[in-house]
């Protein structure tokens, strides 16, 4: 009886070490793919592996021939409105990876990534902000079902990201954008999130500088209660309104292709 007891604690330690090291070895992999794909390994490395996992299941048998990453480039401002969210305070990235057919340069589709990351103890109040991406309706249309996003929060800035929640449904489209809530963890250190989608062409592109062409994100924090944060249509695209004062910050991705 001991003996079969101790066999059965044998099996059950190497059936768990074999599931540990399976998914290890899986977010080791999608790691390493995204970086021969031409991804940042320090960008990689502040991502969640369900982040990094869904950018792999998007590129799919296709080749990432392009990829932009830009980080808080402009802000927008309204001294009656608005306020600029201090770069130190708030990270807002947003990542293109211009994905081509294999073995050709016809371009499918580009693979936008968004995210955020507020700094210690920042911000405040902490309710739902608002996060929206807009582009040139005219030379791209989202991707249907493509659409991820998740809020994350960690302790300690060396720690990974444990994800709060996700979602694969956005909270308004419209023609040339997308919006998204995210909801901010209260008692935690860090918390920031990320949004994931893709946008196809709505003609023939390749590979090139001959044209380009800019996708765009807003962030809107809200300060209190009384904000009123809220996703409005905006001619093709998708835009931010609120009732009371707000903090705002916007990243721009450039887009090269030819025809």
């Amino acid at each position: 009886m001991k003996k079969f007891f101790a066999f059965t604690l044998s099996m059950i330690w190497i059936f768990t070490l074999s599931f540990y090291s399976s998914a290890e070895g899986e977010a080791v992999d999608n790691h390493q793919f995204l970086i021969n794909q031409g991804y940042d390994e320090d960008y990689l490395d502040n991502l969640s592996e369900g982040a990094v996992q869904r950018m792999v299941e998007l590129i799919g048998d296709g080749y990432v021939s392009d990829i932009e990453v830009t980080k808080t480039v402009f802000s927008s401002n309204n001294s009656l409105t608005r306020d600029n969210i201090n770069p130190d305070n708030l990270i807002l990235e947003i990542s293109t990876g211009t994905i081509c057919q294999y073995g050709t340069n016809i371009i499918t589709c580009i693979l936008v990534s968004v995210t955020w990351e507020w700094g210690r103890w920042d911000p405040l109040y902490r309710g739902k902000d608002a996060i929206a991406v807009n582009w040139d309706e005219d030379l791209f249309i989202y991707s249907e079902d493509s659409f991820y996003a998740e809020d994350v929060y960690r302790f300690f800035k060396v720690n990974d990201w444990t994800v709060l929640s996700s979602s694969d449904i956005f909270s308004m489209a419209n023609q040339g954008g997308i919006g998204y809530y995210t909801d901010l963890e209260e008692w935690m250190t860090y918390v920031g999130g990320t949004m994931i989608f893709l946008l196809e062409p709505t003609e023939y592109m390749v590979e090139g500088n001959t044209y380009r062409t800019s996708i765009t994100v807003e962030y809107a924090h809200e300060k209190s209660a009384l904000t009123g944060l809220s996703f409005s249509y905006k001619n093709f695209g998708i835009g931010i309104s609120w009732e009371n004062e707000c903090d705002t910050m916007a990243d721009t991705s450039t887009i090269k292709f030819s025809r």
